[in-house]
């Protein structure tokens, strides 16, 4: 018969220190701990828990010396040193892409059609502006 209120919202364990209601005794027992300071178990996790811990406050203990930006994590602030370096250590397989776009951030209108001279900056803006200057029109209006 202890094994039934596991299978329904029923929780008649209750604790004492703070009101919150569980189905089994040994879960409220387990539960208890929280509010004392005992700890009878050793945490073999000790530092990573030191070093999770400040990402639950708003404490940035770590600080890039080029531009003084904080962070919560070493990790984080080693990433984020990269971005005043020249170094890329990993290479981009979209670098060709890449190149072709940069240009569009810019006013640099390398691609020039020939028959009026208007500039773009992308190959493929030109080559849909190139169909005004040509009878042909693919697309049939409908209107």
């Amino acid at each position: 018969m202890r094994h039934l209120p596991t299978h329904t919202d029923e929780r008649n364990f209750h604790c004492a220190a703070c009101g919150k209601s569980f189905r089994q005794l040994s879960t409220l027992s387990q539960h208890r701990a929280i509010h004392s300071a005992e700890r009878p178990y050793a945490c073999e996790h000790q530092y990573t828990l030191m070093r999770h811990l400040p990402t639950h406050t708003d404490e940035r203990n770590f600080h890039c010396a080029a531009c003084g930006k904080s962070f919560r994590q070493l990790s984080t602030l080693s990433q984020h040193r990269a971005i005043h370096s020249a170094e890329r250590p990993y290479a981009c397989e979209h670098q060709y892409t890449l190149m072709r776009h940069l240009p569009t951030h810019t006013d640099e209108r390398n691609f020039h059609c020939a028959a009026c001279g208007k500039s773009f900056r992308q190959l493929s803006t030109l080559s849909q502006h190139r169909a005004i200057h040509s009878a042909e029109r693919p697309y049939a209006c409908e209107v």
